[in-house]
């Protein structure tokens, strides 16, 4: 089911067909839809734990992960997960919950989490970082942006004997630092998605990091 529906209109969206290839004879009345979706819900740890554990046993689990949180907003007030916080759906009103994926290079998801309307990335990283590390070889790369950088995710990364791959959150004080660093240092050309960009490489501390800048894209913006 690739569509993002509301449960109350999953009968009126979906035709009998697809429900059938689910095993249903019949598409299956309201009331019996519901208890199905709560018997999930009541079992979605089982659910995901079946599941990483067949993506594992096949080969399907990518070395190379993206995780990446979002939200999603609820029209009542009686959900035990909805909080009121930061609204990716522009609706700061409504209560929410918070949700995190991480889907590897290969295109497969292997976590999903699921948090209060107001717990932030930072502190959702943790969830799916417990969630990840049971199906993840060491050496695995995760890929995620400054909603997760803190240090101690960082550090709690390198634990577990992964790597990651982040993004400094745009402050102007920090950004003045790097602009400096990337006009004194040497740089190397490389050309991604037609774009040609300047890139310095430094070491501070225990990490690596690199400093882009692309004329065509600075003039673009």
């Amino acid at each position: 089911m690739g569509k993002c529906v509301s449960i109350n209109q999953i009968l009126s969206v979906y035709p009998i067909e697809s429900f059938e290839h689910l095993g249903f004879k019949e598409a299956p009345k309201e009331r019996t839809l519901y208890r199905d979706l709560e018997r999930i819900g009541l079992h979605h740890k089982f659910i995901v734990a079946r599941y990483q554990q067949f993506i594992k046993k096949h080969g399907f689990v990518s070395k190379e992960q993206f995780p990446d949180f979002s939200s999603s907003y609820f029209e009542g007030k009686k959900a035990e997960l909805g909080k009121l916080g930061y609204s990716r759906d522009h609706r700061p009103g409504k209560e929410q919950l918070t949700f995190g994926i991480s889907t590897g290079s290969n295109n497969i998801p292997i976590a999903l989490t699921i948090q209060k309307g107001n717990v932030q990335d930072k502190k959702h990283f943790k969830f799916m970082l417990n969630t990840v590390k049971k199906v993840l070889d060491k050496e695995s790369v995760l890929v995620f942006d400054c909603g997760g950088n803190t240090k101690k995710n960082k550090k709690d990364v390198r634990k577990l004997e992964f790597h990651y791959l982040t993004l400094k959150a745009k402050k102007k004080k920090t950004y003045k630092k790097y602009i400096q660093l990337f006009k004194a240092g040497k740089k190397q050309k490389i050309s991604l998605n037609g774009n040609g960009y300047d890139c310095v490489k430094i070491r501070e501390e225990d990490e690596i990091k690199y400093i882009f800048f692309s004329k065509k894209l600075y003039k673009t913006k």
